[in-house]
């Protein structure tokens, strides 16, 4: 889909006017999906998950919740998941995003036994990357990338790039 400028383009074209409006679900499957589907994050027993239900607990709290999307070894449910994308939300409003998805990723993390995990989360056109890393200390140190802009072409490219480094390195992939 966006492997080549043309395409990229007449993605941005067939989409710039009315994105704005997009609903979270027409968001999803019109803008959204499209992207993630050019990376194909289904492999071996590796697959992308929409909706489905993760639970743990960190601190002695339990936490629970449904990612928008997450990449996760597992056959018929998520077992351990590797990478999420979190809240299609058009806007950012009461429901916060950016929350939800850190509150996934140390649950994550604690599932995984891993002191690192990588996400992103999305408001309308611009995506976020992030990482959150637990310090020996006990501590966590939360990164947010810039914004990246999906309307751009060239913020688009660059949201390409990470998915499937998101792809290969956090999920080593081959």
């Amino acid at each position: 889909m966006i492997l080549n400028l043309k395409n990229g383009f007449l993605f941005i074209m067939k989409h710039q006017l009315f994105l704005p409006s997009y609903n979270e679900e027409k968001l999803l499957i019109s803008f959204i999906a499209p992207i993630l589907f050019s990376v194909d994050f289904n492999f071996e027993d590796i697959k992308d998950w929409y909706s489905s239900w993760l639970q743990g607990e960190l601190n002695g709290f339990k936490f629970s919740g449904k990612p928008d999307f997450m990449v996760a070894k597992g056959k018929k449910t998520p077992e351990k998941p590797y990478f999420f994308i979190q809240e299609f939300k058009r806007t950012q409003n009461t429901s916060d995003p950016e929350d939800q998805l850190l509150a996934e990723m140390l649950v994550a993390m604690e599932i995984n036994k891993t002191n690192i995990f990588h996400g992103a989360f999305i408001i309308g056109q611009n995506w976020f990357f992030v990482v959150v890393e637990k310090l020996k200390s006990g501590n966590y140190e939360y990164f947010v990338s810039r914004q990246f802009d999906s309307l751009n072409i060239e913020n688009l490219r660059q949201i390409y790039i990470n998915l499937q480094a998101a792809k290969k390195l956090f999920c080593n992939i081959k």
